[in-house]
């Protein structure tokens, strides 16, 4: 390059120290320097503000959006107010075929139980583990229409007289389903042992006078009969050994009841999760 075309133009070296100027060329103010006499230390120091004036401006950075925490998560399903499960979001929807095997399994735990209180003459009952199952399950009407079914079918089957007891056992159903998904009674064991307590007082207070009324007791053959006739020996009034022997049976009769029921329930909904887990494995 020739000296003429390596020379800086007048205006250059003039226009450096111009007021207000904002592009500056630091090695030309690095020349010039050092034709004023600056030592190097100082030029170093001139080129380090040069270029530290010179820096854009810092943007403002986008605002963090925080999400709001009333709203799902982006991918998950919110856990609906009447999800019976602690920290469940799961939504289980059963098909027509499903639920009504369920239901006629209930119905069927119903008798079973109650077969094995008379076969073995026990001082319970173990005829409301379906109720349960279906009325934490599918909903309070579900687990009342069980405790019916299972009452008209052993009127049906064998003691007429059973069917009143549907009463007794749709009440259960209807408290054990709105427990679960209206009052969260099953959010954690001792708000469940509450419920189970809570059904077992409302169907001695319903049972009592039907036995009563009914059989004047208990119907024969079941084991509070001699319980009963034991206290009306002592001197209780028929009222007071029926309801307070059928009060201490029932309270833990529906303490088991619940809690196997809601074992049930969870073993059901883990089987279902587990189920469309792997069907949508496969679909990937």
């Amino acid at each position: 390059m020739s000296t003429a075309a390596a020379r800086v133009a007048r205006s250059s070296v003039y226009a450096t120290f111009q007021p207000g100027r904002t592009r500056v060329n630091v090695t030309l103010v690095a020349d010039i320097l050092h034709v004023l006499g600056v030592d190097d230390d100082q030029v170093a120091r001139y080129q380090q503000d040069i270029l530290r004036i010179q820096l854009p401006a810092p943007v403002n950075p986008t605002p963090e959006i925080m999400p709001d925490p009333s709203l799902p998560t982006p991918g998950l399903q919110a856990a609906p107010e009447s999800c019976i499960l602690p920290g469940h979001a799961g939504v289980h929807t059963w098909g027509p075929a499903v639920t009504i095997i369920i239901i006629a399994s209930c119905i069927g735990l119903d008798q079973i139980g109650g077969d094995i209180v008379t076969q073995l003459k026990l001082y319970g009952f173990l005829d409301m583990i379906g109720t349960a199952v279906a009325a934490f399950l599918f909903g309070p009407w579900y687990g009342a229409a069980v405790g019916l079914g299972y009452n008209l079918l052993s009127a049906i089957t064998s003691t007429p007289a059973s069917a009143i007891f549907g009463l007794v056992n749709a009440l259960g159903g209807l408290l054990w389903g709105f427990g679960a998904r209206s009052w969260g009674m099953t959010r954690s064991w001792w708000r469940l042992l509450l419920l189970n307590l809570l059904v077992g007082f409302s169907c001695t207070v319903l049972a009592a006078p039907i036995n009563v009324l009914v059989y004047g007791g208990y119907a024969p053959g079941h084991a509070l009969a001699n319980v009963v006739s034991q206290l009306s020996a002592a001197g209780a009034s028929i009222w007071m050994a029926v309801f307070s022997s059928n009060l201490v049976s029932s309270l833990v009769d529906k303490t088991i009841s619940g809690f196997a029921g809601f074992a049930i329930v969870i073993l059901l909904l883990r089987l279902q999760d587990r189920n469309q887990f792997e069907q949508r494995k496969v679909s990937l």
